[in-house]
């Protein structure tokens, strides 16, 4: 593939995102760059636009690609945790959203231990388990209620994110 404004995306998926979503992204550019008039196309791949192929390890990618299927297919996951200072814990979890910042994944869920919300950061997960148990969303459990409490606490300050159809606990 020659290198096109969206280039560097799909260097970028394939650096941050997990493989299924990244093979997603490129597929998904290719077609647009598969449409565009000649002279669009021209200038597309004119653009010296890189980025560098670094990112998350092979581990860290897969284990977010799992989750993220676990959040899309509400599947309950169970997680072997270490927080910051290392203290292991056993967690069972609905897992919400997954979420970038930068250089570090987290996984938003509802936590059946702490009966709330919390996140975990993904690269911290020793091991999982997506179980065969399925949930429901229960109104005060789903993203959208994560959302409005995160919103609500930062005072105001608007929190923009974009939800999988069906997130916020409509179908």
């Amino acid at each position: 593939m020659r290198p096109t404004p969206w280039w560097p995306l799909a260097r970028l998926a394939q650096a941050w995102l997990d493989p299924g979503l990244a093979r997603e992204v490129e597929g998904a550019l290719g077609k647009i760059l598969s449409v565009l008039p000649p002279a669009a196309r021209l200038a597309a791949e004119a653009q010296a636009l890189y980025a560098p192929l670094v990112g998350l390890d092979a581990r860290t990618q897969a284990t977010l690609q799992a989750l993220r299927e676990a959040v899309q297919s509400c599947h309950v996951v169970e997680i072997d945790y270490a927080d910051v200072q290392g203290r292991p814990s056993l967690r069972r979890l609905r897992p919400l959203g997954c979420f970038y910042w930068g250089k570090v994944w987290t996984l938003s869920a509802w936590c059946e231990l702490r009966n709330d919300f919390r996140g975990f950061r993904i690269d911290r997960i020793a091991a999982f388990k997506v179980l065969p148990e399925r949930f429901r969303q229960e109104p005060g459990k789903t993203l959208a209620d994560l959302l409005r409490q995160v919103e609500a606490e930062r005072d105001g300050w608007p929190l923009e994110c974009v939800a999988a159809p069906g997130a916020d606990g409509r179908s």
